[in-house]
């Protein structure tokens, strides 16, 4: 199966067997002209490679993951990159959750819904950050469970963590498992670093570590101005 999208603004053809992908791809299918930006193609022998070495993949989430992968490690060369995480809107303000795990991630954002039911979730698998002329922007994505073509403003990285009070050793190597990316470095320091090469971005998207444990006190960030 292939098709022509545009995904995160870029033209991208998907060639993939995944019914799943195939039909959410509906959603960011493009008409264009020319060769693509991006190719997104599975041999068979990485395809191989990845069931061999997680052996908790089937086949079909096997090509989802690495199609996902495909697609976001191409990223740079558009001056953007890629997190797993979840994209989460309040209002106006948008952020991206990236936690230490899948269950994490999910858990704080299904807590941020239970509160007060201000939060919408635009993406809960993939954020695609990307810097244009205008500002930096979260997109979502072909391989959220409920995909949405969108592009909003980011507003900030969220990273909820059940570190605060620790060690500040302890503190640094729980936040360095937690920044699951796949094409920048782990620890929030690294990543402004990254972000200030990309065309002198800097801190104007801030990294805040928040209690795991206490989603309803985010709103306080939210409501009074998000500093990181």
């Amino acid at each position: 199966m292939i098709t022509k999208s545009s995904i995160a603004g870029i033209n991208t053809k998907v060639d993939c067997d995944n019914k799943r992908l195939f039909k959410n791809l509906e959603a960011f299918r493009y008409d264009y002209r020319g060769e693509p930006d991006v190719t997104v193609k599975i041999t068979d022998l990485e395809l191989k490679n990845f069931c061999t070495k997680y052996t908790g993949y089937d086949r079909d989430a096997a090509l989802l993951r690495l199609s996902a992968e495909c697609f976001l490690n191409a990223l740079p060369e558009f001056g953007g990159f890629g997190l797993k995480a979840a994209t989460v809107s309040f209002g106006e303000q948008t952020f991206v959750i990236a936690a230490e795990s899948e269950q994490e991630k999910h858990r704080y954002v299904e807590d941020l819904l239970s509160c007060g039911n201000r939060a919408t979730v635009i993406d809960d698998a993939y954020a695609v950050v990307i810097k244009d002329d205008t500002g930096i922007f979260v997109y979502g994505t072909p391989w959220a469970k409920t995909p949405v073509n969108t592009k909003k403003e980011l507003s900030g990285i969220i990273l909820p963590s059940d570190c605060t009070g620790i060690r500040s050793a302890e503190r640094k190597e729980a936040i360095d498992r937690m920044m699951i990316c796949l094409t920048l470095p782990k620890r929030p320091e690294q990543l402004v670093g990254v972000l200030a090469r990309i065309d002198g971005v800097g801190d104007l998207v801030p990294v805040m570590v928040t209690p795991v444990t206490d989603p309803a006190a985010f709103y306080s960030y939210v409501e009074f101005g998000f500093s990181g």
